[in-house]
């Protein structure tokens, strides 16, 4: 019999979600507010997210696509 562990969705860039200042808009017409950013990843691209519901409230987890920093030569 299978069951359900957990509910999670994976969302991709523009096509599942979108960030628009300090909400996000889902598929489906839903927005949820955004309580907790850090804004130092601001500048780089967003990648697939994942909606993870847990205790009562989702969380919605965003991957960032950040540069490998350059090799340094002693």
């Amino acid at each position: 019999m299978p069951t359900a562990k957990g509910l999670s969705m994976w969302l991709t860039h523009e096509l599942g979600y979108r960030v628009k200042g300090d909400h996000v808009e889902l598929i489906g017409g839903y927005r949820l507010r955004v309580i907790g950013w850090d804004r130092r990843y601001d500048d780089f691209p967003n990648r697939e997210a994942r909606l993870v519901f847990r205790d009562g409230e989702f969380t919605l987890y965003i991957t960032k696509q950040v540069p490998r920093p350059a090799k340094v030569r002693p």
